[in-house]
């Protein structure tokens, strides 16, 4: 198959099943408390239980502790995992053998575009501005539960396929390994108008951009007000000729 055609149909069986995964985790949350709380003891149950079993990390630790048993897992007694301790024990705490920390930092290091690793996983790492970047890795059905999220995160400012298309702007990572870069990319099937920003864009250009496009909804990065550009936009956009000045909605991102 046309690898073209391979990465579309990728897309659209991803943002598909995204679609109806946000709207089964709107269902467990508006039903009765007790099916949401056997819901979620359940998923623990499986993931925890899914690591004991396939992580060296998680299995030693269990056998050394004691603290699975038989019972129902408790979330309590599970390990505290910090990005220190992921970074180092990373290649014990993985459940793929193939997945290798130095491999997967030089291959996304490198990385140009929106590609998988092994034609499987989806590998991102975070900026490193607290001292050390962090590592994650997803498979398929982590991947499209982290799209289902961005998608009821969305929707909460409104943000819900319609005619006209919605024109969303995103401002996001610079570089195809950031996990704003990748969920957009993941997502562009059609659903809105959508333009994608660097945070790295010079202001003047950010703001050229965002008042060629008009967009209905802004969704910027956690480090950027909700309310830019209008009333709380910096201090340096004030001595543009002109500025952005719609309001449109604004869904921050995580």
């Amino acid at each position: 198959m046309n690898s073209k055609v391979h990465y579309q149909r990728r897309r659209l069986a991803d943002t598909a099943a995204a679609l109806r995964l946000a709207r089964t985790q709107t269902s467990h949350e508006q039903g009765p408390r007790v099916q949401l709380a056997s819901h979620q003891q359940q998923r623990l149950d499986t993931v925890v239980r899914h690591a004991a079993s396939h992580s060296p990390y998680y299995r030693r630790w269990f056998d050394q502790t004691g603290a699975l048993g038989d019972g129902p897992v408790q979330l309590q007694r599970l390990p505290v995992l910090d990005k220190s301790l992921l970074m180092e024990h990373f290649d014990e705490l993985v459940c793929d053998p193939r997945l290798r920390r130095d491999q997967l930092l030089a291959w996304v290091g490198q990385l140009t575009g929106d590609r998988l690793y092994l034609d499987r996983y989806r590998v991102m790492v975070t900026s490193g501005s607290s001292g050390r970047p962090g590592l994650f890795v997803y498979d398929p059905v982590g991947w499209r539960s982290t799209c289902a999220q961005q998608l009821r995160i969305s929707s909460w400012a409104g943000l819900r396929p319609s005619l006209p298309r919605q024109r969303l702007a995103a401002l996001g990572g610079a570089a195809p390994s950031h996990v704003s870069r990748q969920v957009a990319a993941t997502l562009a099937v059609g659903l809105h108008r959508v333009l994608s920003l660097p945070v790295t864009l010079p202001l003047a250009q950010l703001v050229q951009a965002l008042n060629q496009f008009q967009p209905t909804t802004f969704m910027p990065t956690r480090r950027w007000p909700c309310g830019w550009p209008t009333s709380s936009r910096p201090a340096a956009c004030s001595s543009r000729p002109r500025c952005w000045s719609p309001s449109p909605s604004c869904a921050p991102q995580r």
